[in-house]
């Protein structure tokens, strides 16, 4: 597998002319506080439309969400850390913007709580926001000619609980860890947060273009996390 990242900035962003707003489908209130948003709107120069996004793509499913946010300036995600992601999913070959609302207790991407929603969209649609862009990883399964992207993090580890993996780890080309554990993360910044912290890993500042290694229940190897350099492969 190799991969690659991309930078981290922030620039202002433009009032946006169309909004997609998002949330898990059979998710009521999430499916509620759309409506509202979108009600909300209507005082600004803006088209909006609401998604539900499934628990799973198929391809046709997958086909018709992507036409419906062609040409979306900013999408909304009602819901938590998990609709982020999964938005992400559609929008992440065309860069659009993604707002996360969270509605749990706990969100590291659905910044936004119920109670900031209108002063947050009345910043957007007043040209009084930042555009925060996040590192990706782009990862490529040598051999079979598999290619992704993944904003929080990519696991490489085996189908069963339990069954360790042998891994070599090289940073420009020099050999730097050997791993035998249950899986290795290759975690952003913005995935430090997640399954990377859960095995013990640092958390990264989100700006931080640096990427973490960190092994799961590492057996007699290194136990640490590695944070590779942004300008090392």
């Amino acid at each position: 597998m190799t991969l690659k990242k991309s930078l981290t900035a922030a620039t202002a962003f433009p009032a946006p002319s169309k909004i997609g707003l998002c949330f898990p489908e059979h998710f009521s209130e999430a499916e509620e506080i759309c409506a509202g948003v979108n009600k909300w709107l209507g005082q600004y120069a803006v088209s909006a439309w609401t998604l539900p996004l499934p628990q799973s793509f198929s391809e046709t499913v997958r086909e018709k969400l992507s036409s419906s946010i062609e040409e979306t300036d900013l999408l909304i995600c009602v819901g938590g850390d998990g609709t982020v992601l999964k938005a992400f999913e559609l929008v992440s070959s065309r860069n659009i913007p993604v707002l996360g609302i969270r509605l749990g207790r706990l969100g590291f991407l659905a910044e936004v709580i119920e109670s900031e929603i209108r002063q947050t969209l009345r910043e957007v649609m007043e040209n009084r926001s930042l555009l925060f862009e996040r590192n990706l990883i782009d990862g490529l399964v040598v051999g079979h000619g598999a290619s992704f992207s993944a904003l929080n993090d990519i696991v490489i580890g085996r189908d069963s609980i339990g069954s360790t993996i042998s891994m070599l780890a090289e940073i420009d080309g020099t050999l730097v860890a050997e791993y035998r554990a249950d899986a290795v993360i290759i975690a952003t910044a913005t995935g430090s947060t997640g399954y990377s912290l859960s095995a013990g890993g640092p958390v990264l500042h989100p700006s931080e273009r640096s990427i973490l290694m960190t092994p799961v229940a590492p057996h007699l190897t290194r136990s640490n996390s590695l944070i590779v350099p942004p300008q090392s492969e």
